[in-house]
């Protein structure tokens, strides 16, 4: 529907430009005849250009409108289906809180009896509990009469012994300070012992750092005789080796005393002749 609407619209503006066309032409040439101009023609064009450019614009603008009406079209389509889905959603939500609702109903009666079994029975253990500290009571109570009975029995014995023991913490505090007095003489030895320990042990001290001294001074002398003995038998082994190896040199070589001795001169005797 809207192609075959755009197509009459386009055959009558064609219809139109051909009337346009043939009044202009007829205006143009009574214009030429009577003025010898064609401002008709240049005033006319120029109308048409603005009539145009509007044609354009109103095309672009129905378009865009067209385009935008799609775009809504297309916008409502989408947000039909988004409400739709939305609408499934939430009902299954509902239908889940409503099983949660049924759920949480059966629970609470649950809860309810629990509770109420529940109360019946610390009633119970309360009523065992206070037979039981009842009880315990009498028997706290014939302890604490027992006690007191211990303890009336104790004061007239104390009262009876006080005199002994009185006598007896004197006697102790009497051993006390004598044994106090005792030990300080004891102490006071033992400083004085300390004193002249240490005087001791400090000369000792001393003899023992002089003799330390003389004790290495003695060490360090021995080790120079240890070092100078070595040093000798060294010096006189290698004077040994020394005088050996030349001795065997003299003699490999004949030299000295061990030289090859010359034989002496045999005389010339008579020889006798020879008989022919």
């Amino acid at each position: 529907m809207e192609t075959k609407r755009r197509h009459e619209q386009v055959y009558y503006r064609r219809c139109g430009c051909l009337k346009l066309a043939s009044l202009l032409i007829a205006d143009l040439l009574t214009e030429l005849k009577e003025e010898g101009t064609f401002n008709t023609l240049i005033h006319t064009v120029d109308e048409e250009k603005k009539n145009k450019a509007q044609l354009q614009e109103i095309l672009t603008s129905d378009e865009k409108d067209h385009l935008k009406i799609k775009a809504l079209q297309k916008q409502l389509h989408d947000l039909t289906e988004d409400t739709a889905v939305q609408i499934q959603e939430r009902e299954q939500i509902a239908a889940h809180l409503e099983d949660q609702m049924q759920e949480w109903k059966v629970t609470k009666s649950l809860q309810e009896k629990y509770m109420n079994s529940s109360t019946q029975l610390m009633v119970l253990q309360g009523q065992k509990m206070n037979n039981r500290i009842e009880k315990q009571l009498e028997i706290l109570k014939q302890k604490l009469e027992e006690e007191e009975k211990d303890h009336i029995q104790l004061e007239t014995f104390l009262k009876k012994n006080q005199t002994s023991l009185e006598e007896m913490l004197e006697y102790w505090m009497d051993c006390y300070d004598k044994d106090t007095e005792d030990k300080q003489r004891e102490l006071n030895t033992v400083k004085t012992n300390k004193s002249n320990n240490l005087a001791q042990l400090q000369e000792l001290a001393k003899k023992y750092r002089d003799n330390e001294q003389v004790i290495i001074d003695d060490r360090l002398e021995k080790e120079e005789l240890q070092r100078q003995r070595e040093q000798k038998e060294l010096e006189e082994k290698t004077a040994v080796k020394l005088q050996a190896w030349w001795r065997g040199t003299l003699v490999r070589k004949c030299l000295g005393p061990y030289g090859k001795q010359k034989k002496p001169k045999q005389k010339k005797g008579k020889k006798g002749k020879k008989k022919k």
